[in-house]
């Protein structure tokens, strides 16, 4: 691999990182997130029994979304991305760009409508590191 394309790499495997980390926090939440708790001016021990299952399970489905874009990452970047296959940048980045996109519309449409902080930062470089790793791995696929 040039180091064009092992830099590619790198992006795409810390876009997978990152994916990882959020995903396991929401997938094994016990307590709402705090810009969450923030919002609903309340802790999940204060909600009602209904409300508690249906934030955890919320936040169940949002950590397995994560981790499942991180496998299908993780299996584009080690197979095909690795041998030079041109449709697997396109993959990552499609893939890539869907979650991160949707996530850093989310957050900050968040902060917009709550006025607290939520991680946007992450979404956001998570993002970008997807569009650099695309750039740095093209003209160098097979085809």
């Amino acid at each position: 691999m040039s180091p064009r394309y092992k830099a590619a790499f790198a992006c795409y495997a810390l876009t997978t990182l990152l994916l990882i980390w959020f995903g396991v926090q929401y997938f094994f939440a016990s307590e709402l997130r705090p810009y969450h708790a923030a919002a609903l001016g309340q802790s999940l021990t204060e909600m009602p029994a209904n409300l508690q299952i249906t934030f955890i399970t919320l936040y169940r489905s949002i950590g397995a979304g994560m981790l499942s874009t991180a496998v299908a990452i993780a299996f584009l970047l080690i197979v095909p991305f690795r041998r030079g296959e041109l449709w697997s940048r396109w993959a990552l980045t499609v893939a890539g760009l869907t979650f991160g996109g949707l996530s850093t519309y989310l957050t900050l449409a968040f902060k917009t409508a709550t006025g607290i902080d939520a991680p946007w930062p992450a979404a956001i470089g998570g993002t970008v590191l997807i569009v650099v790793g695309h750039a740095l791995a093209a003209g160098k696929a097979k085809v």
